[in-house]
Order: structure tokens, then C-alpha cells, then sequence
């Protein structure tokens, strides 16, 4: 026979309980609600049944038991106002050269200590950032970010400049 060596050694591993497997993962989950795959193998280890973490994570995902991870965002807008909602101007305008319509966004971005807002004003033709502002909002909490009358003022001096 022309078979190595490690054949005659080799030792099969044990067949596992595949359902019995699951019918354990599914108990788990049903008592510690809400717990996932690392916990759900934990817990498996502590009642005796040696299982890889990978195995049991393909067979929670397989059968749809893999909890669902949490929002790491916050909602920042609020589209249920009482406030007016202007129309949207450049809908149907049909912008052929550069400088026949700018356009405005407000992007806010998550600091350790707060939100820093970014006000750029693309030009719609060429879509470049002529201009922006950029300003640090102390107090996100009331929902007003400080802006100074001034500010404005400088920026709309940039808008002008850069037309």
C-alpha cells in the first residue's frame, strides 16, 4: 500500500450533534435575550459543550439568530416641523455655464466635544467649492449652532468675490 504514515494515525474527530447544537444555541438565545455570538459561545462553554466560536456564529447566521447592531448615529434631522418648506428653485433649470446658479449644503460633523458644521457653496456648473465656512457649534444640545451676524457677513463677502 502506498498510504503515509499519518493515514494509519489519523484519529477522525468526533461527529458532533449538529441539531442538538442548535437546539442548545436557540435555548441560550431565548434566555439571555439579545446576546450574540460571543456570548451565546461562552455560555455553551460553561454548560460543557467545547464549540469554536466561528461554528457557532455560522450557524446563528444561518438560521437568522444574529442580533442586529445598535445605531451608532445621531438623527440630526427633523423633518416633522411646522416650519415652511421652500421649493426647490433649480428643479427644472437647466444650467449650460459656470456662475448661472450656486447651490448651499450643511454638513455636520461629530467631534469629541460637539459638532463642527461645514456650510461649502458648490457652483452647480463646474460642481468646485468656491467658498465655506466652517464653524464650531458649543451647544448641540438646544439644537442652535452660534453662528455671529459677522460671520455671515464675511462669508457672503467670499460668495460675491468668488462670482
Amino acid at each position: 500500500m502506498n498510504l503515509p504514515r499519518s493515514t494509519y494515525y489519523h484519529k477522525p474527530k468526533a461527529d458532533t450533534d449538529v441539531q442538538g447544537l442548535i437546539t442548545e444555541i436557540e435555548a441560550i438565545i431565548e434566555e439571555f435575550c439579545g446576546c450574540g455570538y460571543r456570548r451565546v459561545t461562552r455560555e455553551l462553554h460553561r454548560r460543557g459543550k467545547p464549540v469554536k466560536h466561528k461554528k457557532v456564529q455560522r450557524i446563528m447566521k444561518e438560521r437568522g439568530l444574529q442580533k442586529r447592531p445598535k445605531r451608532r448615529w445621531i438623527r440630526t434631522t427633523n423633518s416633522n416641523h411646522g416650519h415652511r418648506v421652500y421649493p426647490n428653485l433649480m428643479q427644472n433649470l437647466a444650467v449650460t455655464g459656470p456662475n448661472q446658479a450656486w447651490a448651499a449644503d450643511i454638513t455636520y460633523i461629530g467631534i469629541r466635544s460637539g459638532f463642527v458644521g461645514i456650510f461649502p457653496n458648490p457652483e452647480a456648473y463646474t460642481r468646485l467649492v468656491a467658498c465655506y465656512l466652517m464653524e464650531y457649534a458649543e451647544d448641540w444640545s438646544t439644537g442652535k449652532t452660534y453662528i455671529s451676524k459677522n460671520v455671515i457677513e464675511e462669508h457672503r463677502a467670499k460668495i460675491l468675490k468668488a462670482a
